[in-house]
């Protein structure tokens, strides 16, 4: 019932706020967050902030203006960006500019362009956020048109209406073009490594370009964030890496060699993790023993007709205590681990069976999921002389979970990586 309670308070006030901020809004005020380009003014007399009010800030201001003007006069998001890399020029959160920070998302108004407060037009409730009750997570989705509310605000224009019409008239004749040309954007995984493969000189994440046969991994930062972040590298071939991968995954990530050393070091962590184990279950026994004669004692007492109030609360409590205890000590009792001599070989037959099944494409993006629970990430690294090379770096536990076909959690004290 408190528990109940507690909740509904919450939503009682997450409710009084809402309709604060909406107050602020209808009154022309700020409800909130400070977007590129503008400030929050200093009163004159107090020196203090004016909250609930902004000011175009005149250099950030100019940067958005030039985006607006470069992108209608038909240069890319993404050169823009790389001018603006190569200048020095800070992004909204003092790093790099990215395709996304400048060409964002129409439908729920991120990005410079979509900004529409750059055009005197304040909106609010756009989007609404939920708890996902399975990962915790809060998760947003666009509310109704007529849930969100629009303000002018006229002097906080920075974009005039001209520009505005033009760049939106752009942006919606590229959106239908990409929809009649590219509706497969929109679904899942097309390549076994996606979003493994990393940048040996930047560490950034490398994509699929090209088409047919010469689709090839290149950069992400050098082709969206320009040479100023990454010089980058001719591409590699889809069709030669990913032979390449499954050819280390089942041949060198692990070698008899390296599963016999790591048996060893698997065998010293057990033995400490043993110890402390047997430590810490002796305490909660002993934490146990405690509740118990708490427990009795009260029932001796409610027995004796002496209960009192503040009895039955010691009762409950301590009751509740041991439950959570056990529980704990129930958790400690992991089954015994033992890793098989042949662990080699069953590794390289579930890799050769999963090599298999990749000629169906239906199951790409199941594959991609159960590699990315092998591998950490590829490094690819380009030399003039010998061309591309890629390094493998495996996780552990993963790699023993997929070899045995079992939960590899007891494994979690001896987790590392295998290159």
């Amino acid at each position: 019932m408190k528990g109940t309670m507690d909740a509904l308070q919450l939503k009682r006030i997450a409710q009084m706020t809402h309709r604060g901020l909406q107050g602020r809004i209808t009154d022309g005020r700020s409800a909130g967050g400070l977007s590129y380009g503008y400030r929050i003014p200093i009163d004159p007399t107090t020196g203090l902030r004016r909250t609930g009010e902004l000011e175009p800030d005149e250099d950030q201001a100019e940067v958005v203006r030039r985006i607006f003007r470069e992108f209608s006069e038909g240069h890319s998001p993404r050169a823009i960006a790389h001018q603006l890399n190569a200048e020095g020029v800070p992004s909204p959160r003092g790093r790099e500019w990215k395709v996304n920070t400048i060409y964002g998302n129409a439908r729920r108004d991120t990005g410079i362009l979509n900004n529409e407060l750059y055009a005197g037009m304040r909106v609010w409730n756009r989007l609404q956020y939920r708890k996902n009750p399975e990962t915790d997570q809060r998760a947003s989705r666009n509310r109704n048109e007529a849930e969100i509310i629009r303000v002018e605000v006229p002097h906080l224009r920075i974009i005039d209406e001209d520009l505005w019409q033009a760049v939106k008239a752009r942006q919606s004749g590229q959106r239908r073009s990409l929809e009649r040309a590219a509706p497969s954007a929109l679904r899942r995984k097309r390549y076994l490594l996606s979003g493994l493969v990393r940048c040996g000189q930047c560490g950034g994440k490398m994509t699929v370009a090209g088409s047919s046969k010469s689709r090839a991994y290149y950069c992400a930062n050098a082709k969206e964030k320009g040479p100023s972040v990454c010089p980058g590298m001719p591409g590699l071939r889809v069709d030669r890496l990913q032979p390449q991968v499954l050819s280390g995954l089942r041949d060198d990530l692990m070698t008899p060699e390296a599963v016999a050393r790591f048996r060893c070091q698997f065998l010293e962590r057990i033995a400490e993790a043993r110890k402390e184990r047997d430590t810490e279950q002796a305490s909660l026994r002993k934490a146990i023993a405690q509740e118990q004669k708490a427990i009795d004692g009260a029932i001796r007492a409610i027995r004796d007709d002496m209960a009192t109030r503040s009895v039955y609360e010691m009762l409950r409590s301590a009751e509740e205590k041991k439950e959570a205890l056990e529980a704990k000590l129930s958790a400690l009792d992991a089954p015994a681990f033992d890793i098989p001599e042949d662990l080699a070989a069953l590794y390289r037959s579930q890799v050769d069976a999963l090599a298999e099944t990749l000629s169906d494409p239906e199951v790409v993006h199941r594959a991609s999921e159960i590699l990315g629970e092998l591998i950490d990430r590829i490094v690819i690294r380009h030399d003039e002389t010998v061309g591309h090379t890629a390094e493998l770096e495996g996780k552990l536990l993963g790699l023993l979970a997929f070899a045995q076909n079992k939960n590899a959690a007891t494994l979690s004290c001896a987790a590392s990586s295998l290159k």
